[in-house]
């Protein structure tokens, strides 16, 4: 089951053939698997078969092995520069979808500058069940404290449309809405 956490980002548990088609069908262009090569498939497929599917029908494929006892800063860095770098729509997907969510949402509090409450906010509105893993909860309200008190904040005013906007999202256009 695919899970839209924006126009650009979707995110998925165990993936199947069927799934995979569907993600191509929808317009994806990446696919990002967190699971290692050991973890149980969970009755769908596994990396490597993953793999196989998504590059048979042109999807870009990046798998970043995620164990949450083991999970870091330079694994965080590493996935939201996957996503940052990734082409369009990207899903991004782990044996139940929660790795995935917490990773994301904590993409987004830094790429949006959404509070540590807004990001989970939005885990409530998608579904994440932080119950599980409490470790991977903590982490994440951690990791997006951190971040967030270490940006200055700065605006600007666009020299495009003339909108005022933080400095970080003018200095990446990419994540700016005017296209000046």
């Amino acid at each position: 089951m695919l899970v839209m956490l924006t126009e650009q980002l979707a995110l998925a548990g165990t993936l199947v053939h069927a799934d995979i088609a569907e993600i191509g069908r929808r317009g994806y262009q990446t696919l990002i698997d967190l699971r290692t090569d050991r973890e149980p498939a969970a009755g769908g497929l596994s990396p490597a078969e993953v793999r196989q599917h998504a590059t048979a029908l042109g999807l870009a494929y990046c798998q970043i092995p995620v164990s949450v006892p083991a999970l870091n800063d330079a694994t965080v860095e590493t996935v939201r520069r996957a996503l940052r770098e990734a082409e369009g729509p990207v899903l991004l997907h782990c044996v139940s979808g929660r790795r995935a969510g917490a990773l994301a949402l904590m993409h987004l509090g830094c790429e949006e500058g959404a509070s540590v409450e807004q990001c989970f906010a939005k885990a409530q509105v998608i579904g994440l069940d932080w119950d599980s893993l409490p470790g991977l909860r903590e982490f994440c309200i951690e990791y997006i404290s951190r971040y967030l008190s270490s940006q200055r904040r700065v605006t600007v005013r666009c020299s495009g449309c003339r909108c005022v906007t933080s400095a970080r999202y003018y200095r990446h256009r990419r994540n700016h809405h005017c296209d000046s």
